[in-house]
């Protein structure tokens, strides 16, 4: 049995919320003092799986975020500073969800990355989750975008949605896409499983995001 099976039969009771929260904590306090044993406290997490199993609603609203976060900069892997990861962290007119600067010293290791990282002046990735029980909208897209205005960390986020995107929200993104100012990826739930799949290989895990990218730009 694969990893990823073994994740998807975990049930809600297996999860430990508290030790979650704790290992959280440490991240963020720089605990962990180098990015494979932030990865081990991680992956013993089955984020997905927590991901998976919480419940949709805005009472759980600020746990999706942190799962959602916490399982992205795991598939990103070692591009991301994880030292310096934040999240709630205060924009002018609103709070973005989580923001994973880049370590642009080892770009050259991830020509993805590295391209984006020319083309969108990215400092940090910008990840906003939504637990919506429905699609969201263009009015959360265009959130997003803003969040990318005015935080001045580069121009490229990755939107999760647990219930995917309405039609005009996707317009949005493809447009957006195509004037290749900015790019937000969206994700829907089980986008992010399926990413989660490959989040061991550095390349697999770029090609599915640059797929996405290619998606919005034909679609555009």
């Amino acid at each position: 049995m694969g990893d990823i099976e073994i994740v998807m039969e975990c049930s809600r009771s297996d999860i430990d919320w508290a030790h979650i929260r704790e290992v959280r904590a440490r991240i963020k306090s720089g605990f962990y003092p180098s990015p494979d044993l932030i990865e081990c406290a991680i992956d013993a997490l089955h984020p997905v799986v927590a991901l998976k199993d919480c419940p949709p609603g805005r009472a759980f609203a600020k746990d999706y975020q942190d799962l959602a976060s916490l399982v992205v900069a795991r598939n990103i892997g070692r591009v991301v500073d994880y030292e310096y990861v934040a999240t709630n962290f205060r924009l002018p007119g609103g709070q973005g969800d989580a923001e994973l600067p880049l370590c642009t010293e080892c770009l050259q290791d991830y020509p993805l990355w590295n391209d984006w990282h020319q083309r969108y002046g990215i400092k940090s990735v910008i990840v906003e989750a939504k637990n919506w029980s429905s699609a969201i909208g263009t009015p959360a897209v265009g959130q997003t975008l803003r969040y990318l205005e005015v935080a001045e960390r580069g121009h490229f986020a990755i939107l999760v949605a647990r219930n995917g995107f309405s039609k005009g929200a996707m317009l949005t993104l493809c447009k957006i896409a195509r004037a290749n100012r900015s790019l937000i990826l969206p994700l829907d739930q089980e986008d992010v499983i399926e990413w989660s799949v490959e989040h061991a290989d550095s390349f697999a895990t770029m090609r599915y995001l640059r797929r996405k990218e290619t998606k919005l730009t034909q679609a555009a």
